[in-house]
């Protein structure tokens, strides 16, 4: 019943919107791209818990189906027309998130997730390779450095920390560890007025947006550190220049789990005596600054303009295997490449949505790829002996001169002489046709004809003794299929038609070769189409 739809929306503070209608069906994550996995749903196995798979084989990704309740769209606005996303996988600590629901349905076991992004510096439709999402735990294969936790303060809603410090630290790096401390310059502001309006991880908001009241003291420090003004005005710049940059180090309080070692990466450590066990995590100015390929530019994306309450978002959670771990009310961070393809020795999808993993029964080639395969060979095959049979009747005119007194002047009209295997036109007599002043052969075959087999000279061109020459760079024949298509003869009423050769003076001016009078061309095609002048 169309009365009991429920209908439900959501607009965004810069702009953007979605409508929707609340709808249900089966769903599951991953999967090779574009391509459905129908036969490996189970709904007695999920229903019961059981799975077969541990999650490496995207053919395996149907294992973990469930029946999800989402939003089906009816209209979007803003960004939702023009990015790649066109819609929110909610993940936030909500009754209706998608892990939330994946796991009352029992199709994983952990009631947690990991996001582990990775920069690409463009965008495709096609699809962009950004990283890896596991559901259900974390795999610390990904990981480059020992995974710490920072203290997620709510249990429900955002997930929020609490920031102790921001840093600025000379000469960039990748890394949050940084060997010399006096390279790395403290933002002057006070705990509160950097934790106002709350701090929360959000990979639903591309960029990062901070309080401010961090304005000042953090763009006082960053020309202390460059000489330069920070803003978001497009900047050309080197990929030195580039690695040059400062990076921003966030040191967000732990959760009390974590090693107390000054050393550690990753945590405060010597950065901070009073507070060791922090977490600290590196921004570099790859992932704060933009490029666009377009206009060869980059433009700065960490914004300090909030009134209350800051977003650390995708461009910081990038280099890092962020976990959400709900039922333990912590997040962790563990420096990675996030390079799900390393990881599980796959190679990325192709444009048609296929994988390759290298011998895996799960990525090898499915009937209808066989099927294509061999319809495109017996294509070829075809085309190969079609060209082959029309090269075989590929037409050849020969045109020989003969004593002027061997022609008789009333058996000037041709015929064409079907004993010949290469369309030879003769006259009555069964002598070839000639030019009263030619002394040259012309001879028309694959390679000495162009343009049809029409040599056409401008009316002031005098015949210097190089006709041979002339003939041959203005009429040689391209290819065998020009031949055909522009000198073939559909049949003898059509030949003696259109290329019959008269015995009055029109006849002479336009189908005979002179030394005072340029050649106007013989045409074979249609009757009200002259041929070019070529000059």
């Amino acid at each position: 019943n169309n009365q009991q739809v429920c209908r439900i929306s959501m607009s965004y503070q810069e702009g953007s919107s979605w409508s929707a209608y609340e709808g249900r069906d089966w769903a599951y994550v991953g999967g090779p791209h574009d391509e459905p996995l129908e036969s490996g749903i189970s709904i007695t196995q999920n229903s019961q818990g059981s799975s077969s798979s541990n999650g490496d084989d995207p053919y395996h990704a149907s294992d973990f189906a469930f029946q999800l309740v989402f939003g089906c769209q009816t209209s979007l606005t803003g960004l939702f027309k023009t990015q790649l996303a066109d819609g929110i996988m909610g993940m936030d600590n909500g009754n209706n998130a998608f892990w939330r629901q994946m796991s009352s349905a029992s199709a994983v076991d952990e009631r947690q997730f990991s996001l582990c992004f990775s920069k690409q510096p463009e965008a495709s439709k096609e699809g962009t390779l950004a990283g890896t999402l596991t559901m259900g735990g974390v795999d610390p294969r990904l990981h480059e450095t020992p995974m710490v936790y920072a203290k997620n303060l709510h249990a429900t809603g955002f997930y929020t920390v609490r920031l102790r410090n921001i840093y600025l630290r000379e000469g960039g790096g990748q890394t949050a560890l940084s060997e010399d401390l006096l390279k790395v310059r403290r933002i002057s502001i006070s705990e509160n007025d950097l934790n106002s309006g709350e701090v929360i991880v959000d990979s639903g908001t591309t960029d990062t947006y901070f309080v401010s009241r961090l304005a000042t003291p953090f763009k006082e420090a960053w020309k202390q550190v460059l000489g330069t003004d920070y803003n978001h005005n497009k900047v050309a710049l080197t990929n030195e220049q580039l690695d040059a940059l400062p990076t921003i180090l966030f040191q967000i309080e732990g959760d009390g789990s974590n090693v107390d070692d000054p050393l550690a990466p990753n945590l405060a450590g010597n950065l901070d005596p009073a507070n060791p066990r922090d977490v600290v995590i590196a921004m570099p100015a790859r992932h704060y600054m933009e490029y666009s390929a377009k206009e060869g530019l980059y433009t700065a994306r960490f914004y300090l303009e909030e009134g209350s309450g800051s977003v650390i978002g995708a461009n910081a959670m990038m280099g890092h295997d962020v976990l959400f771990d709900i039922d333990n009310q912590r997040i962790g961070f563990a420096e990675s490449k996030c390079d799900y393809f390393e990881l599980t020795g796959l190679k990325p999808p192709s444009s048609s949505g296929g994988w390759d993993d290298s011998g895996s029964s799960g990525g090898s080639c499915s009937w209808w790829c066989w099927f294509l395969i061999v319809i495109a060979i017996i294509g070829a095959c075809i085309c190969c002996a079609l060209c082959y049979k029309r090269r075989e009747e590929t037409k050849m005119i020969i045109v020989e001169p003969v004593p002027h007194s061997e022609v008789d002047a009333e058996d000037r009209d041709l015929t064409y002489d079907e004993d010949h295997e290469g369309a030879r036109f003769v006259d009555g007599d069964d002598r070839s046709y000639h030019s009263d002043d030619m002394n040259e052969n012309v001879r028309y075959g694959d390679h000495d004809v162009h343009d049809g087999g029409d040599p056409y000279m401008d009316d002031g061109v005098q015949d210097d003794g190089r006709y041979e020459e002339e003939i041959r760079s203005r009429a040689s024949y391209r290819d065998e299929e020009e031949i055909h298509s522009r000198a073939s003869y559909r049949g003898e009423e059509d030949i003696h038609s259109r290329a019959s050769y008269r015995e009055d003076e029109d006849h002479y001016s336009r189908a005979s070769y002179r030394e005072d009078v340029a050649h106007e061309g013989v045409g074979y095609g249609n009757e009200q189409h002259l041929p070019p002048r070529m000059t």
